[in-house]
Parts: structure tokens; C-alpha cells; sequence
């Protein structure tokens, strides 16, 4: 019946917005606020920017597994090579050059050039985190890759063997690649030999286990934090790790399945009974036919060959009937509904979201969406507290970088958008985030809002804070 898919794209749709970022500070120095604003939007920039940079909606995939999976994963990471005196087309100062000039062709190469980080989505059922008393202390992710691009990477003589030797590893053959962190060291960790596309579509603990392979290169944790960020959706207090994270249709399923058996049921019923079935019936007096057809051995008249539509002549003492399916037995249709209503109550109710109720902005409609609200009040908690950790990431990485980063913001007025280590002093954890679910009935209620309390002889609220609270401008 899509009653999973239903509430999952549902729910997406009501987590839609990105979150958004503000740094405070309660220093009265206009050069600490100009700081704090610099901080704050180089937050909101960079990462839609990465996204577009990656061609990868990395943030819809977040959401994805927040929902399906109960828990989602993705990492940021510093690439200094991209900056590199070695990377492309890095400008080399010239004999002769004035130094300004240099610095102008330099700065104007940073500028066109890729960021100097890689934001990119890890499969929540491939990528595993180990806690301690002071948080995530170490982490595993498990991918399958093609032989040639792990070749063209990284040093791998067994790996190449098989490719050249006897075992005819084929470079389009996938490999698993796995990549291990903890507070201080990183490593990554290739098998040995290809595996089959069947086992590689399961790559987890239990394949890593089975596979033989070589530690192909290992390197300080720069960080000093494992780099990849956990969002989790639904969560309960279960001791057991797979039940401590939840989709959002977890509680559903038992339900869901049960409908689609009863839907199973009717569609049978429906397929044998959809098309009436004729009977001809040879009625009789005393025993005795009237039929002027002789009858066979077996006393059973010549079948009718019925044609819709045409018309059909019976014999004298020959009667046409019907074979039809009884009612509903035991009550289906009624247990379908109840059924329904049910899984109604466990997810989104679909009545919610007809054209009768996206109409009526009354206090019935807005309760409704308050109580389905409180039921993922948890999932946009765990996103803003996420989120917080990821641009913190953010913050490590441009204190590593050392110089400024420039980012284009894009938009009705586009422009550039920097930010150097010094801006981050005394800012660094004075991150709030800002994520709400949004409908599209919401933005007519606060247009609304936002005129009645700025409205009339005497307005309630400054016009600039009826902005920001309810039309969302932190301008």
C-alpha cells in the first residue's frame, strides 16, 4: 500500500529546510559583532556551496537515512592538497614580479579554484561509531570500490598482482575500502581480492571479517576529533544499539505489513469474482426437460456460447444465471478501515494534507499539525545538535587552513564571502542553530501573524522583530 514511503516522503518534505546557523556573542566591541556576522555567514554559505561544488545533494541524502534509518552520517574533511603549491595551475612568482601583482594572481587562483573541503553523505548502514565518556571515539566506514580506482590512488602490491598475475582480478572488479579514525590516527584498509557484486552490495562488519587485506596507509588525526558527524533521527532508551535509533516508521511496521495482507486478500477476492460467471440452467417439471435438444449420455445440455451485447435465443425449459461472490465475509472492508485509521494515528494522517484541510487554517487544522509535530520534536532537536558539531568541524578546518577562505554567495546579490582563524577568537562554540518544519500553509499564517502584531494604532511588536520571528529574515 506505500503506507511506509507515504510517511517517509511526507515527513521529508516537512524537514526540507537547511539549517541555519547564528553565532552570538554578548560583547558590546563592534569589531567582536562584525566578527560574529562574519562567522555566521561563511556557516550559512559554505556548505550549499560545497553541495553545488560536489554536484551531490548531500543534505537531502542526510535527511534520507535521518528518516528511513533512524541515523545518518556524513564527514567533512580538510584537503590542503587543493591548495598546494603542487596542485593545478598554482601561480608561481615570476623573476621580476612586484609582490602586490603576485598576490593578485594568487588571490584570484583561490578564488576560481576548488575549496580545500570535501563535504560528501556516508551509508548509514555501512558506517559505524564507537563511543566513549567523552563522545565518538572511533569510527568505521565500509565502502566497495572499483580495483582501478583504488590502484590509481594508493600502493597496494597484492591488489596489483591480481590484477597482472594469475588470479584475473579484473580492474572494473570491486574491492572493499575501508577507512578507520580515533581522536589521534587515521587509516585506510583495502582486501586483498575482488568480491562479488552480490557480497559487495553487503558491505558491513561481517564482510570485513571474512575478507583478508592490507593497512595501505595510515596518518595523523589533524582534527583531533573523529570527523564524521551522527544524526539521529527517533531515538528510545533501549541498551541494545540496534534498537537505540529508529526510523520513523519503525513503530509502523507490524501494522503495515498486516494491511498489505488484508489488501492481499481483497485483490484475490477480486480477481476471482471481478467477471460474473454464467450458468445455464435447464428447468424441468416432474423430472422432465423441455428442451428440444436431445440431451447427452450425461443428461447435460450443449453449452451457450454468450457474446456481450448479442442477442441470445434459449430453448424452451433453459434459464441463464449468475455465479456471483458473496458480500464481504467477516467483516474485511470494516477491518480495512479500522486498520487504516490506525496507521493513520501511528504516522501522518493523510487528511491532513487533502485539499479540504490545506484550506481551512482553523484551530482544528493547526492542532492537528502541532501533535504530529511533538511526535519528530526529537529528529529536529538531534538535526540542530548536529549540525552545531558540523560547523565546529568547520571552525577546526579553517584554523587548520590558516589563511582566509573565500566562498561566493549566490543569490539575488551575490557576493564573496571570507573567513580567516582570527575571526573565529573567543567564537569558536558560540554556535546556535536555527531548523524548523515548514509547510507551505505556514507561510500564510505568519504573513498574517506578522501583520496583526505590527498593525492597528497601537502594534504590539517592531516591524523588524515581527521579521524575524515569524517571516524567518535574519537579515
Amino acid at each position: 500500500m506505500g503506507l511506509i514511503t507515504e510517511v517517509t516522503e511526507r515527513v521529508r518534505g516537512i524537514l526540507d529546510d537547511f539549517p541555519q546557523v547564528a553565532v552570538t556573542t554578548t560583547s558590546i566591541d563592534n569589531m567582536v559583532i562584525k566578527r560574529a556576522q562574519k562567522c555566521e555567514e561563511f556557516s550559512n554559505t559554505i556548505f550549499p556551496a560545497l553541495q553545488d561544488e560536489s554536484d551531490h545533494d548531500t543534505w537531502d541524502y542526510v535527511l534520507e537515512d535521518v528518516t528511513r534509518f533512524g541515523r545518518a552520517y556524513d564527514e567533512l574533511l580538510y584537503l590542503p592538497e587543493r591548495r598546494a603549491s603542487t596542485s593545478e595551475g598554482f601561480p608561481v612568482m615570476e623573476k621580476g614580479e612586484d609582490p602586490k601583482q603576485y598576490l593578485y594572481r594568487r588571490r584570484r587562483w583561490e578564488l576560481e579554484s576548488q575549496l580545500p573541503l570535501s563535504w560528501r553523505h556516508l551509508p548509514a548502514r555501512n558506517t559505524f561509531l564507537w563511543y566513549d565518556d567523552d563522545g565518538v571515539a572511533e569510527g568505521l566506514v565500509v565502502e566497495a570500490r572499483r580495483v582501478r580506482d583504488l590502484l590509481s590512488r594508493y600502493d597496494i602490491p597484492s591488489l596489483r598482482q591480481g590484477v597482472s598475475g594469475s588470479r584475473k582480478i579484473s580492474p572494473f572488479d570491486l574491492a572493499y575500502f575501508c577507512r578507520y579514525w580515533n581522536r589521534s590516527w587515521g587509516a585506510y584498509w583495502v582486501s586483498a581480492g575482488a568480491v562479488p557484486s552480490a557480497e559487495a552490495a553487503d558491505t558491513g562488519v561481517s564482510a570485513i571479517r571474512l575478507s583478508r587485506g592490507d593497512v595501505v596507509k595510515t596518518f595523523p588525526n589533524l582534527y583531533g576529533r573523529v570527523p564524521i558527524t551522527e544524526t539521529s533521527g527517533l531515538t528510545s532508551s533501549d541498551p541494545s544499539s540496534e534498537k537505540r535509533q529508529l526510523a520513523i516508521f519503525d513503530h509502523m511496521l507490524q501494522i503495515a505489513f498486516y494491511l498489505d495482507q488484508l489488501v492481499s486478500q481483497k485483490a484475490t477476492a477480486v480477481r476471482q469474482w471481478a467477471w460474473a460467471t454464467p450458468f445455464l440452467k435447464n428447468m424441468g417439471v416432474r423430472g422432465e426437460t423441455f428442451s428440444q435438444v436431445p440431451l447427452a449420455p450425461d443428461q447435460r445440455p450443449e453449452p451457450i456460447d454468450i457474446l456481450a451485447g448479442m442477442l441470445h435465443i434459449l430453448l424452451p425449459g433453459e434459464d441463464v444465471g449468475w455465479f456471483v461472490a458473496p458480500g464481504d465475509g467477516a467483516g474485511s472492508t470494516e477491518l480495512l478501515r479500522i486498520v487504516r485509521q490506525q496507521a493513520d494515528l501511528l504516522g501522518i494522517t493523510s487528511a491532513v494534507f487533502s485539499g479540504e484541510a490545506l484550506g481551512s487554517n482553523g484551530y482544528l487544522y493547526n492542532s492537528v499539525m502541532n501533535a504530529i509535530r511533538s511526535k519528530y520534536s526529537s529528529i529536529i532537536r538531534h538535526i540542530k545538535r548536529s549540525h552545531r558539531q558540523r560547523v565546529q568541524q568547520l571552525f577546526r578546518i579553517v584554523e587548520l587552513h590558516g589563511e582566509r577562505l573565500y566562498v561566493k554567495k549566490t543569490g539575488p546579490e551575490s557576493s564573496w564571502v571570507s573567513l580567516h582563524k582570527s575571526d573565529l577568537k573567543g567564537l569558536k562554540y558560540n554556535i546556535d542553530v536555527q531548523f524548523e518544519d515548514h509547510l507551505p500553509t505556514d507561510d500564510a499564517a505568519d504573513v498574517q501573524m506578522a501583520l496583526q502584531v505590527t498593525g492597528g494604532n497601537h502594534p504590539l511588536m517592531d516591524i523588524n522583530a515581527a521579521r524575524t520571528r515569524y517571516l524567518r529574515d535574519r537579515d
